[in-house]
């Protein structure tokens, strides 16, 4: 339709041009004219003085004279003849031209008036089409909000299916009790068939050895096998059983402060404040010795392993590192830094960030598979575990959080006036994930039932001025704790 209004516009001031040229024509054949009746008067004057020439000529001069005035005059009224000749015939052509301009001025007009109807039809074409749109636009708007208001009742009706479910959870947590119970009372129950872990350590039976001359952060167990590194970058292993003794000391390279310890398929993995990381075998020999795993300046949030030949790592520059011995095999940028680690599987881990969040990364997958977290930043996640489906996060605003990675929902936020986080911890889920243990710089061990969320017990040593726990590691029936005066201490 541009166009066609453009073609328009283009055959207007044509039409104009060739107006404007007609009337400098019509102005032009009038000056001829007024030219043709100025010849005119010219010639009658003329023939009046040859008349008057004549009179005189046959009084006053000779013949001869009179007859050479006359050729004269005779001569400019030939010459004037021909001037009038030639201004009717330019009166002529300028009649035809004008003739001319009228028919095309008349074929303007009969094309404007086309290009009106056009215009017109376009115009009426144009509205029905914005009239249409518009009913369109409405039933679009109508179709929207029935689908908002369908969506509302989805939701709705999730939400309380959601509900339903976790009635009849409960409901049946509550008849899984009463079977359990009748079951031990009935004597039907054997522990050594049994893989989950009900029971919660008991404050009678601990025993607590030196582990390090300074604080030791982190433990890990596995088996009849605990690890534990300090801030002197040492690291024990330690053969547990009635009482621990230790069977191996590492020292960290350049003695740097360990960050966290992991103990899995007969490995040692260490990771420094600074990044650099460390592998041993059971027996002490040297796997791997790799400095500056992330950037220099970053901060080491957490090192696990996910095989014998595979780790992860995370820093607070915001990467995740899956690796293959010294080389990075896929990295994952995360929203924010990263603060702790845990493993779920052999290619999936944990991390939990400084925005409180806990994010599932795979190292199959470039999209974070899980997100879930208070998203605070003064809830940052200090410890992160995973059990099953479950998973604990202890974060800086003193809560435990519990999730279930199945709903990606919270299920239980959970506070205590013990359970005060330390800056850099672990916390440990109990096989079967009924229980989480969590450390506190209060000296003491908060051990909480994850179906309930009421806290079973609290462990601390029998001292009056019992040091800060730093981490907790559970396996089997043994949880083992580490505290800022370097004792390691197992609870039966």
């Amino acid at each position: 339709m541009a166009a066609h209004l453009e073609s328009v516009r283009r055959a207007l001031a044509q039409q104009d041009a060739e107006v404007d040229r007609f009337r400098a024509i019509i102005q032009e054949n009038s000056a001829l004219n007024e030219r043709i009746l100025e010849h005119e008067d010219t010639i009658a004057r003329q023939a009046a003085a040859l008349s008057t020439l004549r009179s005189e000529a046959d009084d006053t001069m000779t013949a001869r004279a009179a007859q050479t005035a006359a050729r004269r005059l005779e001569q400019q009224n030939a010459s004037l003849q021909r001037d009038l000749s030639a201004a009717h015939e330019a009166a002529r052509a300028l009649d035809k031209e004008r003739v001319a301009l009228a028919d095309a001025l008349h074929e303007r007009d009969r094309r404007l008036e086309t290009l009106r109807r056009d215009s017109d039809r376009l115009r009426k074409e144009r509205d029905e089409a914005v009239s249409k749109l518009s009913a369109e636009r409405s039933k679009a708007k109508r179709h929207e909000e029935e689908s908002r208001l369908r969506k509302q009742e989805h939701d709705s009706l999730i939400q309380r299916v959601i509900s339903d479910k976790d009635k009849k959870n409960g409901e049946l947590n509550a008849m899984t009790e009463v079977v359990e119970r009748l079951r031990s009372d009935l004597d039907l129950k054997n522990e050594k068939e049994w893989s989950v872990v009900e029971a919660v350590p008991s404050k009678a039976r601990c025993v607590v050895r030196r582990a390090h001359a300074v604080a030791a952060v982190d433990v890990c167990l596995e088996g009849k096998h605990a690890v534990s590194g300090g801030e002197d970058g040492s690291i024990v292993v330690w053969h547990v059983t009635t009482t621990p003794t230790p069977s191996l000391k590492l020292t960290t390279d350049r003695r740097e402060s360990c960050a966290t310890v992991d103990v899995k398929h007969d490995l040692i993995l260490c990771a420094s404040k600074n990044t650099s990381v460390q592998l041993w075998d059971i027996n002490g020999r040297r796997r791997l010795s790799l400095q500056h795993s992330h950037q220099k300046k970053a901060r080491m949030g957490g090192a696990v392993l996910l095989s014998q030949a595979t780790y992860a790592t995370c820093a607070s520059d915001g990467v995740v590192k899956f690796w293959d011995h010294d080389r990075v095999r896929e990295e994952r940028l995360c929203p924010s830094g990263g603060s702790a680690l845990a493993s779920v599987g052999g290619h999936s881990v944990i991390a939990g960030h400084a925005d409180g969040a806990c994010r599932l990364w795979d190292a199959r997958s470039e999209v974070c598979a899980l997100d879930m977290g208070p998203r605070d930043s003064t809830a940052a996640v200090r410890a992160v575990s995973a059990e099953g489906h479950f998973v604990a996060s202890l974060n800086a605003d003193h809560a435990l959080y519990i999730y279930d990675r199945r709903r990606s929902t919270c299920v239980h936020s959970l506070k205590h006036d013990a359970l005060k986080a330390p800056e850099r911890c672990r916390i440990a889920w109990a096989p079967g994930a009924l229980h989480v243990a969590a450390p506190s710089v209060s000296g003491a061990v908060l051990v909480f039932d994850a179906r309930t969320g009421a806290c079973a017990t609290t462990l601390q040593p029998s001292s009056l001025e019992a040091p800060p726990v730093n981490a907790v590691a559970w396996a089997a029936d043994i949880l083992a704790t580490v505290d800022q005066d370097g004792g390691l201490a197992l609870w039966d």
